[in-house]
């Protein structure tokens, strides 16, 4: 049966915050690996648990810094964080976010979840010069689907944006968070690090550690890979971003911000 059938057909549905199961993968096909680095020859500067930044109110904040890159190079320590969302977090957590310089937040969150969450607490954003919303929707499915659905045309607009706002300078160093910090957050984190060339087995290492933070927070490397089984059917990740109104000099300029020896 044609894949791009199946997912037209949303088999899978959710309804509120509830959905029904689909077993197994929307596709059988197995990725193919990120050739671009071979990953037993890397390894990153610093622990998972380095990387952790401890917070009261979310248990998924962490550096992307110290990652292995492309060409024996590193992703920037200091200047790019993922995070859930920071609605719940207390003054204190305020002051130790504040501590790392952040100038710019990308809520990836839709207006209806903020308006049901509520907004970053102002006790942090107060300190920002910017603070973007890139919402990424799923329009169908949950698991492997909703990842899908995550990188369809109706999100091209937002992740187009997401990478532009990477692209300036000026924006750094930048925080970017959806609800829990682990799916939306964690695709954008991944095609992010797959664009500076990290090693995909580190790359679902950082994905999976989500869930070593904290129990409740499901992830599979099953719903990665299937968006890893896109990226290398569209060509890789440069023109799977393209094709998504990515421009080549935005690509450029994200690498040239991140990329350290």
């Amino acid at each position: 049966m044609n894949k791009s059938w199946l997912i037209s057909l949303g088999l899978v549905v959710c309804v509120g915050l509830g959905c029904s199961e689909q077993q197994g993968s929307p596709f059988q096909d197995s990725p193919k690996q990120n050739n671009k680095v071979v990953a037993s020859e890397l390894k990153a500067k610093k622990t998972n648990q380095e990387r952790q930044i401890t917070l009261h109110g979310t248990r998924n904040t962490r550096d992307l810094g110290g990652l292995p890159a492309s060409s024996g190079m590193y992703v920037k320590e200091g200047v790019i964080y993922r995070s859930g969302t920071l609605c719940y977090i207390d003054n204190d957590d305020a002051e130790v976010l504040k501590g790392k310089k952040i100038k710019s937040v990308i809520d990836l969150r839709t207006s209806g979840e903020i308006e049901r969450e509520g907004r970053d607490i102002a006790a942090f954003t107060d300190s920002l010069d910017k603070v973007y919303n890139c919402p990424l929707l799923c329009t169908a499915g949950c698991y492997e689907w909703a990842y899908v659905s995550y990188i369809k045309k109706h999100n091209h607009e937002s992740i187009a944006k997401f990478f532009h706002i990477l692209a300036d300078q000026n924006n750094y160093p930048v925080l970017f968070h959806c609800s829990a910090g682990k799916d939306r957050t964690g695709i954008l984190a991944a095609l992010l690090l797959e664009l500076l060339g990290t090693p995909r087995s580190i790359i679902m290492d950082d994905y999976l550690q989500s869930q070593r933070n904290s129990e409740g927070l499901k992830v599979d490397k099953e719903w990665l890979q299937t968006v890893f089984m896109f990226v290398d059917k569209e060509g890789g990740v440069e023109q799977f971003l393209k094709n998504r109104g990515v421009s080549s000099e935005d690509m450029r300029k994200i690498k040239e911000q991140l990329l350290t020896k």
